[in-house]
């Protein structure tokens, strides 16, 4: 099975971090932004419906984290219907908010 799998290099190349999400299904990371406060966002489609992912929508869906500087998780928010919702690219808004693109083959 396969997780997000982000790693923070620093400017020589040499690893600063690595974080690893997802739960007992195949996540994948699509997209991803630094944000205005120095953390991360990450735009990708979650299949799991344990581990790192909460409230999820029924087969693939939008899995948005938002982390910290460090790498650690701040939240996550998963966003879909009853079939497969891929995110492909986030973005952060002028109002500080983000627009994610991908699509959907739900109805729900």
């Amino acid at each position: 099975m396969t997780d997000y799998w982000i790693v923070k290099l620093k400017e020589d190349g040499s690893l600063e971090w690595q974080k690893s999400f997802g739960g007992t299904e195949d996540e994948e990371a699509h997209s991803i932004i630094q944000t205005k406060d120095s953390g991360y966002m990450i735009a990708g489609q979650g299949w799991s419906s344990d581990g790192d992912i909460t409230n999820p929508k029924g087969g693939l869906d939008y899995w948005i984290l938002k982390l910290k500087e460090n790498g650690e998780l701040e939240w996550q928010k998963s966003f879909g219907g009853s079939q497969h919702d891929i995110a492909n690219s986030i973005i952060q808004t002028l109002d500080n908010g983000y627009i994610i693109a991908g699509y959907s083959e739900s109805v729900d």
